[in-house]
């Protein structure tokens, strides 16, 4: 069965561009979900198990940090490889993303190619 990514990203522009980056994935089975905010986002990691989640972390109602911990408290999401994306900059906030158990933090603006090297790290894939 194919890898499952699940974007989670409010602003439109930002989830099109990580959208069309991952359809390099695509030959490889892989399959992609988005969220627009942290219910939905919960829901969706859970219901279909995905393995990597590219989380924002300014959304409406739940920022990213406690949807990252939400899904690193689940036994059985733990294992789910959980890559912040943000414009936030500050230490703190790398900070508190690793404290809720992310783990790696990308900043936007972002390059393009070290997004799909991280996540075809995170997928064990290596697109072409």
């Amino acid at each position: 069965m194919g890898k499952k990514v699940l974007i989670v990203e409010d602003q439109p522009e930002s989830l099109q561009l990580l959208e069309d980056l991952l359809e390099a994935f695509h030959p490889y089975g892989v399959r992609v979900f988005t969220a627009r905010d942290g219910k939905e986002a919960l829901e969706i990691a859970t219901r279909e198990q995905v393995d990597l989640v590219l989380l924002d972390i300014v959304m409406p109602g739940m920022t990213g940090f406690d949807i990252c911990k939400g899904i690193k408290a689940d036994p059985e999401m733990a294992d789910c490889y959980v890559i912040m994306v943000s414009s936030k900059t500050e230490q703190a906030d790398r900070r508190q993303a690793a404290l809720m158990g992310a783990d790696e933090y990308l900043t936007k603006p972002f390059d393009i190619m070290h997004v799909l090297e991280r996540v075809g790290l995170a997928l064990n894939i290596k697109p072409v």
